[in-house]
């Protein structure tokens, strides 16, 4: 399909007068036309290399969160950690972390909520190795942990 240079109604590409307006092409009206499917179809072109440049940056840079070997980067664990933590609290949107360190595959650090009253608990020690243990629920053994894998 082309378009009419006098009234830019689609055309047939065979056509030699338009169906709409009349006008009839001479040999510079058809390479005029010609020229502008060319230009329509560069335009084209360059949209579909855009859109694929796009795809690939988003891609790397989806990419970009692990290390050269696929693990997780130091940021994922904490993000990691700190979503596992708040699973575990009952006002998780009241959820208030300071001291995030990341040791090899551990995330450390401490937590303070609001409790069922309301109220604040006050920081409380957390665990994360792709499970969550908080102080306060972590039961026997929780400091031994904490002073091997946070310290």
């Amino acid at each position: 399909m082309k378009t009419c240079v006098a009234c830019k109604a689609p055309i047939p590409s065979d056509a030699t007068a338009c169906q709409k307006c009349g006008k009839h092409f001479s040999g510079i009206d058809l390479q005029v036309m010609d020229a502008g499917e060319a230009t329509a179809n560069k335009a084209n072109a360059i949209g579909c290399g855009v859109l694929l440049l796009i795809g690939v940056l988003v891609y790397v840079s989806c990419d970009a969160g692990t290390s050269g070997s696929g693990a997780p980067s130091g940021l994922d664990r904490r993000v990691d950690a700190r979503v596992a933590v708040q699973s575990m609290l009952r006002d998780p949107d009241s959820a208030e972390f300071t001291g995030l360190a990341v040791h090899g595959d551990v995330v450390c650090g401490y937590v303070n909520a609001r409790n069922g009253f309301g109220g604040m608990t006050g920081p409380q020690r957390f665990i994360y190795q792709g499970y969550a243990e908080i102080e306060e629920a972590g039961g026997s053994g929780f400091s031994e942990r904490w002073t091997r894998l946070c310290r």
